[in-house]
């Protein structure tokens, strides 16, 4: 899946510890994309 404004993807980062969930909404469904590491290989998710 290659990562896209089109598609939506919104990122919210984890308090107190450096990872970030990164997901879709769709309507009332949410879809979590990755759950990456904030600093260390940024952007491995996006494969």
């Amino acid at each position: 899946m290659r990562f896209s404004r089109a598609l939506k993807h919104r990122r919210a980062n984890v308090q107190r510890v450096p990872y970030a969930v990164v997901f879709s909404v769709d309507g009332d469904e949410i879809e979590v994309v990755a759950v990456a590491h904030g600093r260390r290989r940024p952007g491995y998710w996006v494969r």
